[in-house]
């Protein structure tokens, strides 16, 4: 089971777009004692805080994006509005996702969003992967 404070290890994975991807030949396991490793407590820090909508903007590529996000307003169910303290960002979800019940001011966790842009304008996508809560 994948819970804080158990590790795992992972075999015959590959990186793309700073994502780990697993496929058929992969494995995942319990690690044991003795593959367990040390991450340090900036890295943690870092990896444990939302990104600032502010930062989100100002990338030159697309990436994927996780974080705990306030859900503002819109009309429709599949395009909300997040907000932070440095600005705001549309989000876009359809499929599976557009039936999460939230309302506005709820704290929403995006898992797997990707940060993609159109005509300048940049904004988190649901993909394959995504999740919602």
């Amino acid at each position: 089971m994948f819970c804080k404070r158990n590790p795992i290890a992972f075999s015959d994975y590959f990186s793309s777009k700073g994502s780990l991807v697993i496929h058929k030949a992969s494995s995942v396991s319990v690690a044991t004692d003795s593959s367990t490793m040390s991450i340090s407590e900036t890295l943690q820090k870092d990896f444990k805080s939302s990104p600032k909508i502010h930062d989100l903007h100002s990338q030159t590529r697309e990436m994927y994006v996780y974080g705990d996000f306030k859900k503002s307003n819109r009309n429709n169910c599949i395009r909300y509005v997040i907000k932070d303290s440095t600005g705001e960002m549309e989000v876009v979800v359809s499929g599976h996702l557009s039936k999460v019940n939230c309302m506005i001011g709820d704290t929403v966790r995006l898992v797997c969003f990707e940060l993609t842009s159109n005509v300048g304008d940049w904004f988190l996508r649901a993909v394959r992967y995504s999740n919602m809560e």
